[in-house]
């Protein structure tokens, strides 16, 4: 209160001293370097800054959420793409295991050692490559395969085969060896 010294002279000054003491409510301010601020100017403005530092820190929230979402789409299409790869190693391998068992091999297991599997090719369910390494290994490593006809046991003829007048005369040991006893 001291800048209304000046203004006000002594006189005045003490004047509206005397007056003002006591005076709880009325509080006199200069507002000429502009230090006074109204009570609801003060609190639109810390509401609007506030809303600001809201509006900041969800807008930080929502970029680490991005991010972690775009981290998490990555992992997911590699774990899909290794998934299917497995998924195809796994078919072209049965698929593969199942031609060899259709060529009556002895033993998959040496067959598949046999085989340059880097030039056989599984896609769209089919596999490319292999029946040629397979007739080229039955031609080379033909013991590998089992050679014998369908015809009946051990390779023999079946009884529809042998007619029934030659069933009959056939030794007791040659009838239970062709009937599969």
């Amino acid at each position: 209160m001291e800048f209304l010294r000046d203004i006000l002279g002594d006189a005045l000054y003490a004047e509206v001293q005397s007056k003002l003491k006591g005076q709880k409510d009325v509080k006199l301010a200069n507002l000429a370097d502009g230090g006074y601020v109204s009570r609801e100017k003060f609190l639109a403005v810390e509401r609007q800054t506030n809303e600001l530092q809201n509006s900041i820190a969800n807008t930080q929230s929502t970029e680490a959420l991005h991010s972690t979402i775009e981290k998490l789409q990555a992992e997911n299409n590699q774990a899909k793409s290794e998934y299917e790869a497995k998924l195809l190693l796994h078919k072209k391998d049965a698929a593969i295991a199942s031609a060899i068992t259709s060529t009556r091999a002895k033993n998959e297991r040496a067959v598949r050692a046999l085989l340059d599997e880097s030039k056989i090719v599984y896609q769209d369910g089919k596999v490319t490559g292999l029946s040629e390494q397979l007739g080229a290994l039955s031609q080379t490593d033909g013991y590998l395969f089992d050679r014998a006809s369908d015809t009946g046991v051990s390779g023999n003829p079946s009884n529809a085969e042998i007619p029934a007048q030659d069933m009959e005369k056939l030794s007791d040991k040659d009838y239970y060896k062709r009937s599969g006893f």
